[in-house]
């Protein structure tokens, strides 16, 4: 219980500061998934069928994803304090784009759009969505820099494995997959 105190404060705070290898939360459920830290200790589990509302699921994901996070990359506290707040920056301004760019491929890719619509116009649609692509990448770029001024080179590195592994284990639980 204190420690979904803890990451609840912590989550609605901005900051940062669930202890490294602990588990997050625990939630009642049929099927479990499991995370690993470095030494296989298990860092959350149990996570499907969550109930209540989306708000709250988002919220549990958050913790899930801080914790998470918080044990691969052994952020200090200062660290923690201002990565979090420009990494929250970060994944907004990404999420923004990805919206961006799936509006566009929902219009070009309509058969009502594709039948109606000449190549030109089609051709625009298309360049509109590589240009939301190249922001995206520019847009990593620019955080990729920001983070090194605030994170050593290998834990930058981290943050890339660490959100890459944690989509990945949010993808085979929700399929059902372990």
């Amino acid at each position: 219980m204190i420690r979904k105190s803890i990451a609840i404060i912590c989550f609605l705070s901005g900051l940062s500061a669930i202890p490294t290898g602990a588990q997050v939360m625990r939630i009642d459920s049929s099927r479990s998934s499991i995370l690993r830290d470095k030494e296989g200790n298990i860092m959350i589990s149990e996570y499907i069928h969550i109930s209540g509302t989306f708000e709250a699921r988002v919220e549990l994901l958050q913790n899930q994803k801080i914790g998470y996070f918080n044990m691969v990359i052994n952020f200090t506290p200062g660290e923690a304090e201002r990565f979090w707040p420009m990494y929250n920056e970060y994944v907004h301004k990404k999420e923004e784009l990805r919206n961006r760019g799936k509006k566009l491929l929902q219009q070009f890719s309509s058969p009502i759009t594709t039948e109606t619509v000449s190549d030109n116009e089609i051709k625009a649609l298309v360049d509109l969505y590589m240009m939301v692509c190249e922001k995206e990448r520019q847009l990593q770029t620019e955080y990729y820099r920001k983070f090194l001024t605030i994170l050593p080179a290998k834990k930058v590195a981290l943050v890339y494995k660490a959100e890459d592994d944690f989509q990945a284990y949010l993808l085979r639980t929700l399929s059902g997959r372990k």
